[in-house]
């Protein structure tokens, strides 16, 4: 996976600081901003677009859950609440935060919060990835076996590709499928065995 993309949102400059030091020895977490604002970071957060977002709940003119309301659902970044405030705790979780640090906190509990962030962001990714390989398999029905369009009754997911060249085919189980990469006029399937190009576009 890249580097987790983090933004850091807290109108206390020795708040952004502590976080942004405590991620700095972390290769695998990029700082891409930092904001003393809601209102700026509510602005900025769309076209940064960052994995990773800590958030304070209380600043002037737009707290976090006012930035939170404000963003596309498109794509939401995992978000951590830094505060030192206790009674948001069950609000934060009902707009599906990750975790609510209490401020002081200590690099312990820090790090549990990382630990977290970073499952979730892997399980995202590959979650993502799955769907990509099913819209792709979806697409290459004409390759594979007939099956009933999707919105028949007793719907079954394709299970298996051919892959033809001018003179051998072969059957490529769906689920042996890890990445799917464009080359050219062609579509390449790797598995953990072998790789097969296919004579079709991945569009």
């Amino acid at each position: 996976m890249n580097a987790i993309r983090v933004i850091v949102v807290d109108d206390e400059a020795l708040a952004r600081r502590r976080i942004t030091r405590l991620l700095a020895d972390r290769e695998e977490f990029e700082v891409v901003g930092e904001f003393d604002s809601g209102r700026k970071a509510a602005l900025a957060i769309p076209e940064i677009d960052p994995d990773l977002l800590f958030l304070d709940v209380q600043m002037p003119e737009m707290g976090g859950f006012e930035v939170l309301d404000s963003l596309s659902r498109a794509r939401p970044p995992v978000v951590i609440f830094v505060t030192a405030y206790d009674d948001y705790a069950l609000r934060a979780f009902e707009v599906h935060a990750l975790d609510y640090i209490m401020k002081p906190f200590d690099d312990d509990r820090f790090e549990e919060a990382l630990v977290h962030a970073r499952a979730r962001l892997r399980l995202e990714s590959e979650d993502s990835m799955r769907h990509r390989i099913t819209a792709v398999a979806q697409a290459l029905q004409g390759l594979g076996e007939a099956s009933p369009p999707p919105s028949a009754p007793g719907t079954r997911w394709l299970e298996r590709l051919v892959v033809r060249t001018p003179d051998r085919a072969w059957f490529v189980r769906v689920a042996d499928i890890e990445w799917v990469e464009a080359a050219g006029h062609h579509g390449r399937l790797h598995t953990p065995e072998s790789t097969y190009t296919t004579r079709e576009t991945l569009t």
